[in-house]
């Protein structure tokens, strides 16, 4: 069995060996690049544009992909949490009930608040239908 130290040691061969093979394969296409662009005789700089979009997309890919994973695990996080909330019940403490013994219903109510109706004091409930259809008809 390896020590601390030996385990990182070969993790860190392992990387070494991943990102040469890498830099290889990235040097190779920068050179077929070259090669083609030289010979269609473009500019020189246009031979490096392939290997430059190809790096930044993948980075960028790799971003992407952490947003949404990132993303999908909060969206995730906060459905537990919702479902969690669901059963549990929230108590309210009424500290002015003494001074207003009345329901809810009773102390809002425009009719019984005159002070803020509308039409003074009269209540009067909307009827959808004020005329039937023969008094209409009679009318017109």
């Amino acid at each position: 069995m390896l020590k601390n130290n030996e385990q990182a040691y070969v993790r860190g061969q392992k990387a070494a060996i991943i990102f040469k093979h890498l830099k290889r394969v990235v040097l190779t296409w920068d050179q077929r690049c070259m090669a083609w662009v030289k010979h269609h005789k473009l500019p020189t700089w246009l031979g490096h544009m392939p290997v430059v979009i190809a790096v930044l997309g993948s980075l960028a890919g790799i971003l992407l992909g952490g947003v949404v994973i990132a993303g999908c695990l909060i969206f995730i996080w906060a459905i537990a949490f919702i479902l969690q909330q669901i059963g549990q019940s929230t108590r309210v403490h009424i500290t002015n009930w003494d001074k207003h013994p009345k329901s809810s219903h009773e102390r809002f109510s425009r009719e019984n608040n005159k002070d803020k109706s509308t039409n003074n004091g009269m209540f009067e409930p909307y009827d959808p239908e004020p005329y039937t259809y023969d008094e209409y008809d009679n009318r017109h």
